[in-house]
């Protein structure tokens, strides 16, 4: 799409978010200054992304007008400021519990998503768990895939998540070794660290890890 089409979308799903009772073609025509041919083409394709769906019927002087709402993963596609909330969080915490109080309590929160994650990693050996644990990573924000070495598996994302707020705190990155941990039962060697100067983060799977049974 080319920028133009981008910043138009960009308007339609603003307005929608403005609206929340939605917004008619009509009413979508004269705010964004375009046709309503032009309207029901951006509709159509946002409507196939998922990202506005039809609403109710508006009545009023004339025919019935169908309105069109933000969906769910519409208003996803604003910015947030958890990255800003999770960084005071972290700093009151390490204010209050120190460097070690920290790792554990980011461990404790690994430990309760793997709870909830387990049973989609379940049975098959490390490779697969592993390839698992990717797929599971990449739903969470990751571009991450595996790779197989002489030692074992690895699994490397190209991002961070939380790139920034690991920076200033690096005990953040225990919540994902731990996690990666608790879910294939192996110990894990945080190779490559994209805070630390790494092009990604990759994480090496060394075997059985008593403490995850």
């Amino acid at each position: 799409m080319n920028s133009a089409g981008s910043s138009t979308r960009e308007r339609f799903l603003s307005l929608l978010l403005r609206h929340k009772a939605g917004l008619t073609i009509d009413e979508l025509s004269e705010q964004l200054a375009i046709s309503r041919n032009a309207v029901r083409q951006h509709l159509a394709a946002l409507e196939r992304d998922g990202l506005v769906a039809a609403g109710g019927v508006r009545r009023g002087v004339g025919r019935p007008s169908q309105v069109y709402l933000l969906t769910p993963l519409g208003a996803e596609q604003f910015p947030r400021q958890y990255s800003l909330l999770s960084g005071w969080i972290l700093s009151a915490t390490k204010a209050l519990h120190g460097t070690e109080g920290t790792s554990l309590i980011l461990k404790q929160i690994a430990n309760g998503l793997a709870e909830q994650l387990a049973p989609r990693i379940a049975g098959g050996t490390l490779a697969e768990k592993a390839e698992a644990v990717a797929d599971v990573l990449t739903e969470l924000g990751y571009e991450a895939a595996t790779e197989q070495g002489d030692s074992g598996p690895a699994i490397t994302a190209i991002n961070c998540v939380y790139h920034h707020l690991a920076a200033e705190y690096p005990e953040v990155c225990e919540l994902d070794i731990r996690l990666i941990e608790q879910l294939t039962g192996a110990r894990v060697e945080h190779t490559e660290c994209m805070v630390r100067g790494g092009q990604s983060c990759r994480f090496r799977l060394l075997g059985a890890n008593q403490e995850s049974r």
